[in-house]
């Protein structure tokens, strides 16, 4: 064998021996990033506005360049199990939180923030409703989330807890009046803004200054009101570990609580267990 071909053998084993340590070993390079792709953070639909603010200080903070897709928790959930190139899941329900564990999507997930419910009317309230139990009085086009969909989850919750107060016949009194069933809260909103429900079952984080422009919030005492419960974790299969590992922990940093607190969730660390 020639000095030459031995050096070729050589040469080809010690770039071999590199690929396959790269490739098993570090997903990510010494940014936190993977080929050029970015990190790809999977949020519940309610957090689009605090996620987006903290998608930007984020990126400032770490040079991490970030994506958020937003939509209802249970459609993210569908495209996990599908293979979907997902780094970080925001879910707004702690079922399909778990679901996602259970599957070995990923090993562990923390609770970041809670939020509440809203109900929500048109600014020019065409059906009078001015109390939660109007919704049984009234004749009127009320809209909420499909049942697997968290805010429909917690609607129907509310109502369960209203059935105490208003008469064992008001949940399902009530769900008659349903003209439509959305698959995430930011659609909800938009129909009683657009003035096509004459109310409709929201979280207080989408009460943003453009939508209260647009409705009237009824309230919702605390004795029927429920507590909604945002998790987050590492997807398995992601590209980016070390960053999607960043994110969650720039999420429960002071920082990134303040942002959730700005846009009407609760830190996770204001509430008791």
């Amino acid at each position: 064998m020639t000095f030459i071909k031995y050096m070729a053998i050589v040469l080809g084993v010690v770039v071999l021996m590199a690929g396959c340590n790269n490739s098993v070993n570090n997903k990510e390079n010494g940014s936190g990033q993977s080929n050029g792709k970015e990190l790809t953070v999977y949020a519940a639909a309610h957090l689009t506005e605090a996620f987006n603010e903290m998608e930007q200080a984020f990126e400032k903070q770490t040079g991490i360049h970030t994506k958020v897709s937003y939509a209802g928790t249970q459609i993210l959930r569908t495209q996990i199990e599908q293979g979907a190139p997902a780094d970080v899941f925001a879910s707004a329900n702690l079922s399909h939180m778990k679901a996602i564990e259970k599957q070995g999507f990923t090993d562990e997930y923390k609770t970041f923030a809670y939020n509440t419910m809203a109900l929500i009317v048109p600014k020019s309230n065409p059906a009078g409703i001015q109390r939660l139990k109007d919704l049984k009085d009234k004749n009127l086009r009320l809209v909420i989330g499909v049942d697997n969909v968290p805010v429909g989850i917690y609607a129907r919750q509310v109502l369960d807890k209203a059935n105490q107060a208003y008469g064992s016949d008001f949940k399902k009194e009530v769900l008659s009046e349903v003209v439509s069933l959305e698959t995430d809260v930011k659609k909800v909103v938009g129909k009683v803004t657009m003035g096509e429900a004459d109310a409709g079952f929201v979280y207080v984080t989408d009460l943003t200054k453009e939508v209260r422009k647009k409705v009237k919030t009824i309230d919702i005492s605390k004795k029927l009101n429920v507590r909604a419960t945002d998790t987050i974790a590492v997807i398995n299969n992601g590209d980016h570990p070390q960053s999607a590992q960043k994110w969650i922990d720039f999420v429960h940093s002071d920082q990134g609580q303040n942002i959730l607190e700005d846009h009407n969730l609760i830190k996770a660390t204001e509430v008791k267990k």
